[in-house]
């Protein structure tokens, strides 16, 4: 065996390593990555105000940070956030662990509004535009 090619079974075979590209491409995270990338940067959502603007908006009443409307709407200026960074950072592996992790939180609050209040919803995802 030569010492050279220990541990690189693969050196000289191009189309093995886009073999390994291509099924990590297909993973979950990687399609929701490429979900929210498809996002238009070219308009302002969520991402250019400030967060406090963004619980005065959304909030029920003054000071209000922690009804659902609030956390979901601060989590959707973070994951438009990460879009964006996901454009220049294909295969940042860690945030993309981060990222699935904010849409389950806004998923599990989105079904939560639903089930206690289906107009509070309604109105969120038509203020949000996160449904089609």
């Amino acid at each position: 065996m030569n010492s050279e090619n220990v541990g690189n079974e693969n050196v000289g075979n191009p189309g093995a390593s886009a073999e390994v590209v291509s099924r990590a491409s297909v993973s979950k995270g990687a399609k929701a990555v490429k979900a929210l990338a498809a996002v238009d940067t070219g308009t302002l959502g969520l991402r250019s105000m400030p967060q406090a603007e963004v619980m005065k908006k959304y909030g029920r009443h003054e000071g209000d940070t922690g009804s659902p409307e609030v956390q979901i709407a601060l989590i959707t200026r973070r994951l438009e956030v990460l879009a964006i960074h996901f454009k220049t950072n294909e295969q940042d592996k860690h945030s993309q662990r981060g990222m699935m992790l904010l849409i389950s939180q806004r998923k599990q609050l989105l079904q939560y509004l639903k089930n206690t209040d289906a107009l509070r919803y309604k109105t969120l995802i038509a203020a949000l535009g996160l449904r089609k």
